[in-house]
């Protein structure tokens, strides 16, 4: 169940995410979200970015030592450009939670001594989600403060709230 709940999670986020994402005109892309030094394209491409880091952090344990550092040259085309490149990039983590056993959410440990904090993967999971969903509100602050009608996100029946 508990596999099944996280899987849900990401998921639901994303496609939050997504509804967001889509809802911000090119005109935004350069746009500094509220209570952020990121403008919108290094919003979503950090969320994107995020989900191959925090599945590098799960199966490492949080030993940042092991991640291989990425190209530190961005280039940003378009907001939908940058949907396009991280299309699937929820798909490894999702996998790798499909295959944990259930005993792996309490006792598997990640250790991010760097930040000085430890957890076990049930909660670092939810915290995965969290990070997501302050960084998409970043977003829905601007498109409120731009008087963009922000898309219908909560308490829809979508089919994602069915576990």
């Amino acid at each position: 169940m508990i596999r099944r709940l996280h899987v849900a999670n990401l998921k639901r986020t994303r496609y939050i995410s997504e509804q967001v994402w889509n809802t911000v005109p090119e005109s935004l892309a350069l746009a500094t979200a509220y209570n952020s030094g990121m403008h919108v394209m290094e919003i979503i491409r950090h969320i994107i970015d995020a989900d191959a880091w925090f599945y590098n952090l799960t199966i490492h344990h949080g030993d940042v030592s092991k991640i291989k550092p990425t190209n530190g040259k961005v280039v940003y085309e378009s907001i939908r450009q940058e949907i396009v490149k991280g299309k699937d990039s929820l798909l490894p983590m999702l996998q790798l939670i499909n295959t944990t056993s259930n005993d792996d959410y309490e006792q598997v440990i990640i250790n991010r001594t760097d930040k000085k904090f430890t957890m076990n993967l049930n909660n670092f999971l939810t915290r995965i989600c969290y990070h997501e969903a302050y960084h998409t509100g970043q977003l829905v602050a601007l498109l409120r403060d731009n008087n963009i009608e922000v898309p219908t996100i909560w308490n829809v029946d979508d089919g994602f709230a069915v576990l």
